[in-house]
């Protein structure tokens, strides 16, 4: 990860302020996505662990179990 440019207070150098600004703006943007990614990826787990734990029965099947019977049907 990169650091914080550092930032002389006393620079009067306009373009050189900008570009630090645009920089820590870039590296707000691809920190905001891999937070909102890891964010995702999350609640997709959390979905699946309340599937596993509350579906029914007969909806609980195993997805290999799952995969066993659709074949077996699309073979029929």
């Amino acid at each position: 990860m990169k650091k914080t440019p550092n930032i002389n207070p006393e620079s009067q150098d306009v373009a050189e302020l900008q570009a630090m600004v645009k920089e820590l703006l870039a590296l707000q943007k691809h920190s905001e996505s891999q937070w909102k990614q890891e964010r995702q990826s999350l609640l997709e787990q959390l979905k699946l662990a309340f599937d596993r734990q509350f579906a029914k029965r007969s909806e609980a099947l195993k997805p290999t179990m799952n995969l066993k019977v659709t074949s077996q049907r699309s073979g029929m």
